[in-house]
């Protein structure tokens, strides 16, 4: 579980990334995809994906 700087929690499940704000991540291959279509192309494991994330958010809070 990572907490975001904007206050969201980011969880990950198999290849399934959950915001508690209510959005939906998917990686799949080397893609990251979420509500809006492709978020990257070139993600190279989950947990980039998972820091993909956290830096839409403004960063994982320490």
């Amino acid at each position: 579980m990572i907490m975001a700087r904007d206050g969201v929690t980011i969880t990950q499940s198999g290849n399934t990334i959950y915001c508690s704000n209510g959005e939906t991540y998917t990686f799949s291959g080397n893609m990251l995809f979420g509500s809006g279509g492709t978020i990257s192309s070139n993600v190279s494991s989950i947990q980039e994906a998972v820091g993909i994330v956290a830096g839409l958010h403004g960063g994982k809070m320490f």
